[in-house]
């Protein structure tokens, strides 16, 4: 495996390119003592052809070429040291007999080209990234070297890092143009000045160009190879339609990055930086409208730079004449008008570029009126959208002239209002017949707005408004029904606030209406009636429970009268209650009970009383003390007892 420097190359060649005989190579590679693991470096082999012109026959490679690649990998590693971004990390350089090489790190996730080629989807914050990237990374290496890349393509820029979504993706670019080729520095004085300024130009145009490119790759997902992979202006498609409502800004910026009259003074590497700020974020994608003329890269001298220009344009006007027919064929004749232009721009006076131009006029005024008229025809047929996008065709596609530009803006608004129309006036017809009166209202109205006083929308409104007024009424009716049924419902179960709340609603629906005022007026008399009724019964409750208390003490402290005519308070104030029976009877009971008692207590008495007198008489002292306290016992403290037994005591002393 081939080594170079302290890189060892492990596996064969990533990649081989071969252009005009310039041989490009890529390894993966390894560097002894490394921190990374094997294969983590990428060395980049160019060789340039061997060079086969006379005297020159000993040197096998175009040395030049070499070492101004290695100038350029100089530049790119000076840039990284000033604190450039979105530039490949340079390890190491130097000139080998394989040819001239660096080496730098091996993106896992491959090179732009590679991701464009699987046709992934991009979003508006992915191309935002991507231009903030590359028009930093461009900046970086102007600002250090005084020139920016020259040589920016989808193959030399790489995503960095671990797979994640494109507008978190950092890029690396590689391969810059060398700022000063070799032929240019064996220049001096103001040559070299003119020189120098030429390249500055060419370069940046270059890149605002490829940056263009590169948005139209990433959109449409294919790669593009030159300008002839692609129509200029870039015309409107479903693709630039992913992208919402930034599709179209952006289709606007690739056109104004592609255009060949761009003007560096207007748009250039600075402005394109205040749009895309570093870091992906940016505002909204701004477009600034700039035209500059792009000059092909310098050769050697002065003298060297006119005949390549001259070159460049007689081979740019010959691509302009062509693409002219192209666009012709196509129909497209803006395009084919400027690109006839730019050809008679660098020859005026050629009378083919006249003749074209003299056919590309000729059928351009012949398609604006047959587009125009076709429009109007298909407007009349009702074919609105037909109409508009044949309208929109002539706009993409011709120059109308001011008097048919003005008829196709008037006809466009005539159909525009007239579609308007159309579609309200269908919509509240379909309302109308689904009851949907308010919608056909809202509808009709509309109508009315495109065209007032239009008597179909009038009567669409009429139609509206009355079907919405017996609606309504109906509505009020069921309303006025369901309240009076709840309402009789509530009364006949005592919810008389219900049924009140009811009829109010009822009234609300049916205003005046006597069933709902009856309904109100029963409700709240019996509810007045209640409240009445409830407050005597509560009057009568507390008077029962009065008495209830009051017979309770009188029975337990023995005063039975007293008990049972408290009883019969209680049960005037509610009659039949248990309780209160129950307290009459127990106070009868007991009376009862007492009076028995006492009867048989004073019988004892007496019998005692007539045997104490009969044993006092006797002389039976202690005999008739016994009996006056057996009479004593029946009879507390009685006066006739107590003498009884004083006089028995006193006679036994």
């Amino acid at each position: 495996m081939p080594i170079f420097g302290d890189y060892e190359t492990v596996g064969e060649p990533v990649a081989v390119a071969n252009e005009s005989g310039h041989v490009t190579t890529v390894w993966r590679a390894s560097k002894s003592g490394a921190a990374k693991p094997v294969g983590e470096f990428a060395v980049k082999v160019y060789a340039p052809r061997r060079k086969t012109t006379p005297g020159n026959s000993g040197e096998p490679l175009d040395r030049d070429r070499g070492l101004e690649f290695l100038e350029g990998v100089k530049q790119l590693k000076k840039a990284q040291t000033e604190g450039a971004r979105s530039l490949a990390p340079i390890h190491a350089f130097g000139i080998s007999e394989e040819g001239a090489w660096y080496a730098t790190d091996f993106f896992q996730r491959g090179s732009l080209a590679a991701w464009i080629n699987r046709r992934v989807n991009v979003d508006s914050a992915a191309l935002r990234q991507i231009v903030a990237c590359l028009v930093g990374g461009c900046l970086d290496l102007k600002r250090s070297r005084g020139n920016s890349h020259g040589n920016l393509k989808t193959s030399n820029i790489f995503l960095v890092g671990p797979t994640r979504p494109l507008r978190k993706t950092p890029l690396a670019l590689t391969d810059a143009h060398p700022a000063a080729p070799m032929k240019l520095a064996a220049l001096g004085g103001e040559d070299r000045h003119t020189a120098d300024e030429l390249l500055h130009q060419v370069m940046e145009a270059q890149d605002l160009r490829a940056i263009g490119e590169i948005i139209l790759q990433l959109v449409e997902g294919r790669l593009v190879s030159n300008a002839y992979d692609y129509n200029y202006p870039v015309p409107r498609s479903a693709v630039w339609n992913l992208l919402g409502k930034d599709g179209e800004r952006w289709r606007a910026l690739c056109n104004q990055l592609l255009d060949p009259q761009l003007s560096l003074e207007e748009t250039n590497l600075e402005t394109l930086a205040k749009q895309f700020p570093a870091g992906g974020g940016g505002g909204k994608l701004l477009l600034v409208v700039a035209v500059f003329v792009v000059v092909g890269l310098a050769g050697a001298g002065v003298y060297g730079f006119k005949q390549s220009s001259e070159r460049r344009n007689a081979a740019q006007f010959e691509q302009d004449m062509q693409a002219a027919k192209d666009f012709f064929d196509r129909t497209n004749l803006i395009s084919a008008w400027d690109k006839i232009g730019n050809a008679l721009n660098k020859r005026p006076g050629d009378s083919g570029a006249l003749a074209r131009k003299a056919e590309i006029e000729k059928r351009n005024d012949a398609e604006a009126g047959h587009a125009v008229t076709a429009a109007s025809e298909l407007f009349g047929g009702k074919r609105y959208q037909d109409a508009l996008s044949r309208l929109d065709w002539a706009a993409s596609n011709l120059r109308l002239s001011e008097a048919l530009a003005s008829s196709a803006k008037d006809l466009r608004s005539r159909i525009e209002i007239e579609k308007e129309y159309d579609a309200a006036m269908e919509a509240g017809q379909r309302q109308i017949e689904s009851r949907d009166y308010s919608g056909a209202l809202a509808q009709a109205q509309l109508a009315l707005d495109k065209k007032p006083n239009d008597q179909n929308a009038i009567e669409l409104k009429t139609r509206a408004q009355n079907g919405l007024s017996n609606q309504m009424a109906a509505q009020k009716k069921s309303a006025y029904e369901t309240a009076m049924k709840l309402g009789q419902e509530k009364l006949n179960g005592g919810d008389f606030s219900g049924a009140m709340t009811q009829a109010d609603v009822a009234l609300a629906n049916m205003l005046g209406d006597a069933r709902a005022t009856k309904l109100k007026k029963d409700a709240k008399d019996q509810q007045e009636a209640a409240q009445a009724a409830a407050a005597q019964a509560a009057q009568k409750k507390s008077a029962y429970e009065a008495a209830m208390k009051l017979g309770q003490e009188k029975l337990n402290g023995g005063d039975f009268s007293g008990a049972m005519a408290q009883a019969d308070v209680a049960l005037a104030n509610m009659p039949g209650d248990a309780q209160a029976t129950k307290l009459k009877k127990d106070a009868k009971d007991q009376q009862a009970a007492a009076q028995a008692a006492a009867a048989q207590k004073k019988s004892a008495y007496e019998t005692a009383m007539k045997l104490g007198q009969e044993k006092l008489n006797g002389g039976d002292f202690s005999g008739a003390m016994t009996q006056a306290d057996a009479a004593l016992a029946n009879m507390l403290g009685d006066d006739r007892a107590t003498k009884l037994k004083k006089d028995a005591k006193d006679q036994q002393k």
